[in-house]
């Protein structure tokens, strides 16, 4: 991935989801990112990830809506929230709510708010 093709879509991507998702625009500063890299989930999907600081004001006001078979084989097509509540949390309650596959991003994000020199108190408005 070259710095300003492939990367650059990602992390614009990335922003639109995260809006939809939250109904949180995002400055566009890619200053305020740090890039986690990736990782590869179970089902073979890679996912790239970025966190940034936040202002700690941030207020989750919408989410997306998905629809699916419910009950499964039923015939019945209902609607969900994608996300159905957001919430700071420090990086230790973060690495006992994760799925297995995410902890090494908790591990290269303690790290960069290591080498940022953060306080401990900033890693709750990190997302």
């Amino acid at each position: 991935m070259d710095e300003n093709g492939d990367s650059e879509k990602l992390l614009e991507t990335a922003f639109r989801e995260f809006e939809e998702e939250t109904g949180i625009k995002l400055n566009l500063d890619r200053n305020n990112f740090i890039d986690l890299g990736t990782v590869k989930r179970r089902n073979g999907k890679i996912v790239r990830v970025w966190a940034f600081l936040g202002s700690g004001k941030e207020k989750f006001v919408k989410s997306n809506y998905f629809e699916m078979e419910w009950p499964p084989k039923s015939g019945r097509i209902e609607k969900f929230v994608e996300i159905d509540k957001a919430k700071y949390i420090d990086l230790n309650e973060a690495r006992k709510k994760i799925h297995k596959f995410q902890v090494p991003l908790l591990n290269k994000l303690r790290e960069e708010i290591r080498k940022k020199g953060l306080k401990e108190e900033k890693q709750r408005r990190l997302f």
